[in-house]
C-alpha cells in the first residue's frame, strides 16, 4: 500500500514490512524517527504492536502518515497520525507509533480496508461500511460537512429503496484523497440480486461520476456504472452452460 511518504506491504506469510519516512510514527516501529537517507530505502519488519499479540495480517493500507492493517481474524489495526481523528481510536487522538487495535470494532469482524488522505473506510463481514476521519467534503457519507469527526466511527447509510423489500450488503470500497466510493449488492425478497455503485465527498474534477454536486456530503448512486453493471451480470447469467 503507498501512503503520502510511506509504504506498507504484508506478506504471504502474514509480516508487516515498511519504508519510507517515519515523521508521525506511521511505519509502526515504535517512532518517530529520523532515518537517514539510505535508510528510508531499507524495507523493514514491524516487530511488535500495543498488545504485543502474534497476528497474521492479510491486507494493508496508508494515507497521509497513517497506516492500516487487517489480519485474518477480522481486527483491524491502525497507527502513526492522529491528525483529524483518522486512526478512529476517538477522543482526542495523537500520533500513536505502534499498531493498534482500532477498538470500535472489537465486535465487528472487517474484511477490508480503504484509505483516503486523512479518512479511512472499513467494510465488514456483515457488508456494513463504516468510516472516520476528516469529512471537510463530506467524504466521510454522514450527511454533513466537518473538519473531523474526533476520530468516531459512524457507519454509512446509503438509504436503498427496493421495491418488495430488500437487503442491502456492500462489496467492495475505495478512497481517494477526499472521496469515497463503494459498490453495494442488493437482495430483493424475490431473490433476485442487482448491483449499485455509490459516490460521495469532494465532486471536484467530476470524480464522482456525474452525480449531483449539491448532494455530495452522502452516498448517491453512479447510475451509469450501476447500469453497466447490471447488464454485464444479466449478459454473464444468459451464456449457456
Amino acid at each position: 500500500a503507498a501512503g503520502y511518504r510511506h509504504t506498507l506491504f504484508a506478506t504471504a506469510k502474514g509480516h508487516l514490512k515498511v519504508c519510507g519516512s517515519d515523521t508521525y510514527g506511521q511505519l509502526g516501529v515504535g517512532g518517530p524517527r529520523d532515518f537517514a537517507a539510505a535508510e528510508r530505502e531499507k524495507v523493514i519488519e514491524v516487530q511488535h504492536h500495543e498488545d504485543d499479540r502474534r497476528e497474521f495480517f492479510k491486507s494493508v493500507a496508508a494515507g497521509d502518515g497513517t497506516s492500516y492493517a487487517l489480519s485474518a481474524s477480522g481486527t483491524l489495526f491502525a497507527w502513526g497520525r492522529g491528525k483529524f481523528g483518522a486512526l478512529g481510536h476517538g477522543g482526542k487522538e495523537r500520533d500513536q507509533p505502534v499498531p493498534r487495535v482500532i477498538e470500535r470494532f472489537a465486535k465487528v469482524m472487517i474484511s477490508k480496508v480503504a484509505a483516503g488522505r486523512w479518512h479511512c473506510l472499513a467494510l465488514g463481514r456483515t457488508g456494513k461500511v463504516y468510516s472516520w476521519g476528516r469529512n471537510h467534503h463530506g467524504q466521510l457519507g454522514s450527511g454533513d460537512v466537518s473538519r473531523c469527526n474526533g476520530g468516531n466511527v459512524v457507519e454509512v447509510s446509503f438509504g436503498l429503496q427496493t421495491e418488495g423489500g430488500m437487503r442491502e450488503t456492500a462489496t467492495c470500497i475505495s478512497a481517494g484523497e477526499t472521496h469515497s466510493l463503494s459498490v453495494m449488492k442488493v437482495q430483493r425478497l424475490d431473490g433476485s440480486e442487482v448491483l449499485a455503485v455509490f459516490a460521495w465527498g469532494c465532486p471536484d474534477n467530476g470524480r464522482l461520476g456525474g452525480v449531483d454536486p449539491r448532494r455530495h456530503m452522502a452516498p448517491q448512486e453512479i447510475q451509469s456504472l450501476s447500469i453497466m453493471l447490471r447488464k454485464k451480470r444479466i449478459s454473464l447469467s444468459e451464456k449457456p452452460g
